[in-house]
């Protein structure tokens, strides 16, 4: 770009901050196309391939080569990739429910479960206080990570129960505290 005129008094003249204005449209709408793409390709499972060979899928072919470019963008079905409840890398969402009627018991298991990492959302009582066994309810059903909580607690998974709740859209796990709380793995 050459330089921008100015007159006498040192202000831009209204022709060079329309090219200003101008360039940073098309910038902005590069970029905003460029995150588009990126945002589409990581939504879909797509890759970005070094190499100049094609990549192959079940000895098919699952990329096209860019003919101006040196790389390749992998082609990935999105029916055959994701499983039919999307899951991700993520802590357990945990509701934690007093079920014995120990007054504070489920603000300590609540402790004592975010120090193993897990995501407890919220605590409270159950509308029975008379659990003899804890027990977890399944809200979500989502690649066993129900049952998964039930071995890390010690609770047999014969007590995990399927309580699917399209209400509770943050939780996947609610722990009923029962009277057998002291003989559970993680316990306070």
């Amino acid at each position: 770009m050459g330089r921008i005129s100015t007159h006498s008094t040192g202000k831009i003249s209204a022709r060079a901050m329309e090219n200003r204005l101008r360039l940073l449209t098309i910038l902005v709408g590069a970029q905003l196309v460029l995150t588009v793409a990126i945002i589409t390709l990581l939504l879909t499972g797509g890759s970005f391939k070094t190499d100049k060979e094609p990549a192959m899928n079940n000895g098919e072919m699952a990329a096209e080569e860019v003919s101006d470019s040196s790389f390749l963008v992998e082609e990935t079905p999105v029916a055959a990739t994701l499983p039919e409840e999307r899951t991700f890398d993520r802590p357990l969402r945990v509701q934690i429910l007093n079920g014995c009627g120990v007054p504070g018991i489920a603000s300590k298991f609540s402790d004592v479960l975010k120090r193993h990492g897990l995501d407890v959302r919220e605590v409270g009582n159950a509308k029975n206080q008379n659990y003899s066994k804890s027990e977890i309810l399944d809200r979500t059903q989502i690649d066993q990570k129900a049952e998964s909580f039930a071995q890390m607690m010690g609770i047999s998974v014969a007590e995990v129960k399927d309580s699917t709740n399209p209400d509770l859209v943050d939780i996947d796990v609610t722990l009923v505290i029962g009277k057998d709380y002291n003989s559970l793995k993680l316990h306070p």
